[in-house]
């Protein structure tokens, strides 16, 4: 297959006929390639949901060493949306790299409701930064993650770091918001 075969056959296919490219973008995945890989993770990220087959490969993605594509994975995982929650664990350790912070709350908090509970448990990480971004992605998930009023107060009320208290309290602002 061709560096350029993941986004040639989503073209050729065209969006009602884009599951039947899944399996082959997930072969992709597979490759050692590393161009391959993200231009499949891209094309993937355009399927949605029903790349969900993909997640597994994903998940295992995100513990390689290529930032390049850990950050594509991280996405792509996001575009899923809340058929990859298997991968949320590993996306919640992307918390602590500075360059996949931002991407690994937005792909959190894409995941929703799925991803609460482990983002409560998050809020426990002895890393500030972890605490910091569960809190993030909480807020974002917004009133789906009701569940997290009370360890959210208790972060606000105790936490030594006021970068996290401060994303306790706007995440606990935009779970209670009134539409």
């Amino acid at each position: 297959m061709s560096n350029s075969a993941p986004s040639a056959s989503w073209r050729r296919a065209g969006p009602e006929k884009v599951v039947d490219c899944v399996p082959d973008l997930i072969s992709c995945l597979r490759e050692e390639d590393a161009d391959l890989q993200v231009k499949a993770m891209t094309t993937l990220g355009m399927v949605g949901s029903r790349a969900k087959d993909a997640v597994p490969i994903l998940d295992n993605i995100l513990q390689t060493n290529k930032k390049e594509t850990r950050l594509a994975a991280i996405t792509t995982l996001g575009k899923i949306g809340p058929e990859a929650a298997v991968a949320v664990p590993s996306l919640i350790l992307a918390f602590e790299e500075v360059e996949t912070l931002e991407p690994a709350v937005d792909a959190v908090a894409r995941i929703g409701k799925p991803a609460v509970s482990h983002l409560i448990f998050a809020l426990q990480n002895p890393s500030p930064r972890t605490r910091y971004a569960a809190a993030l992605a909480l807020g974002r998930i917004g009133p789906d993650a009701k569940a997290a009023i009370q360890p959210l107060a208790a972060i606000y009320s105790r936490d030594r770091f006021p970068q996290v208290r401060q994303a306790a309290s706007r995440a606990l602002n935009l779970i209670q918001r009134k539409n």
